[in-house]
């Protein structure tokens, strides 16, 4: 049975705005929080079933597992294989459940280093108690409206499914998953020995892709390759924009190209988002790239680990939708008294087709969460139509929006 929003935020349903604030965070973490429950819960499953099940809730392209913290109540925690064995939290929100400050230290990330904190969890529960571990630190880090991140040791330590069609996430503690109906792809290890480094083609150019769950776009091509391939400057339509990472933002663009390869899965057209070549490192990068979660969601993924490392994948129901990008033109505010607000109308964009303005409101969108929302519907297919209620100088109308590709 699939997590639902009810399991992972109770009170989002009737959602104040307090109650969406103290939502927002961060991700990865420092000690290896996940190895050590995998091995304690591998011992506690020696000799009954050999597979459990964890659900999960795919939603606005993040993959969410329920996380408790000393037996509170569940929170949303986001499983991002981008990174090895750190788990992290949002600052404010380990404020909020008073975990007790431990120390700093140095993360990386895809826009370089930055020094973050970390906290002491004394019981940290996954899955509703599958997953359960004493003594964490969760390294303090902001990104989003997220409560936190889980990495990739999860898939990594025995086999295991990132099922999207029954949302299931199932660990096999002996045995091997059924992988009848998948395709293989053998990949590489990345540092750590648990991110997943698969060979990709990019049009019909090789290059070696991460696998990472924690990032929402399709494909993200790293600063040093954007600027060894001169991709910068190569495409006439794009999309200004930007790229964060648990060391900061960068400036990026999203353009489209001829076609991407995983496995034997062919795309036509991708949606590639650039990283700006100025903040290409010295060292060289693990990987070309990101493969993302907007394409990832539209396989099943099995992740075998002995005796070869090899990424499984069964096409779902998800392959043949249309990538996500915003096709709206809009850029989005919030006012100082909650309501949304229209800041920006690009040229040429179906937001200033409908005749939207700067400075117009939208009086029903008033919390984070519903700003969110609408952001994440912006970014639907081509043609939608997205119904707005609008207020221009004290006085409300309706708008009809049809979203419009922009590259």
């Amino acid at each position: 049975m699939p997590l639902t929003r009810r399991d992972l935020v109770p009170s989002a349903l009737g959602a104040s705005e307090q109650a969406e604030d103290r939502r927002r965070i961060g991700r990865r973490t420092l000690l290896a929080v996940v190895p050590a429950a995998l091995a304690a819960a591998a011992a506690a499953w020696a000799g009954g079933p050999k597979v459990s099940v964890i659900r999960i809730l795919l939603l606005h392209n993040r993959v969410f597992i329920a996380v408790s913290i000393n037996g509170g109540a569940p929170l949303r925690f986001a499983l991002d294989t981008g990174d090895s064995v750190r788990a992290s939290i949002d600052p404010r929100l380990a404020e909020t459940l008073g975990l007790k400050f431990s120390g700093a230290s140095t993360v990386s990330g895809i826009v370089g280093t930055d020094v973050h904190g970390y906290y002491t969890v004394h019981d940290l529960s996954i899955g509703g108690g599958v997953l359960r571990q004493e003594g964490v630190q969760l390294e303090a880090t902001h990104i989003g409206d997220i409560d936190g991140f889980l990495p990739a040791h999860l898939l990594q330590t025995q086999d295991a499914d990132l099922d999207f069609t029954r949302g299931e996430l199932r660990l096999y503690w002996s045995g091997e998953a059924d992988h009848a109906g998948y395709t293989p792809i053998l990949y590489e290890r990345g540092p750590g020995n648990h991110q997943v480094i698969a060979p990709c083609r990019l049009d019909d150019q090789p290059l070696r892709l991460q696998v990472d769950t924690g990032a929402p776009s399709a494909i993200t091509l790293m600063s040093n390759y954007v600027r060894d391939h001169n991709l910068w400057s190569a495409f006439p339509h794009y999309l200004d924009t930007t790229s964060s990472g648990v060391a900061g933002s960068t400036r990026a663009r999203v353009v489209r190209m001829q076609s991407f390869q995983i496995g034997a899965t062919r795309f036509q057209e991708p949606i590639v988002r650039l990283l700006d070549p100025e903040h290409a490192r010295s060292e060289t990068p693990n990987a070309d790239g990101l493969v993302g979660l907007d394409l990832l969601r539209r396989f099943d993924l099995s992740f075998q680990a002995f005796p070869r490392p090899t990424l499984w994948m069964r096409k779902n129901a998800a392959l043949a939708e249309p990538f996500r990008m915003d096709r709206s033109g809009l850029v989005l505010g919030q006012t100082r008294d909650g309501v949304c607000e229209i800041r920006l109308v690009a040229p040429d964009s179906a937001g200033r087709a409908a005749g939207l303005q700067p400075g117009d409101r939208l009086p029903t969108i008033n919390t984070v969460g519903l700003r969110r929302g609408l952001e994440w519907l912006l970014t639907d297919g081509p043609g939608t139509e997205v119904d707005l209620e609008i207020e221009r100088h004290g006085a409300r109308q309706p708008v009809r929006l049809v979203l419009a590709d922009r590259v």
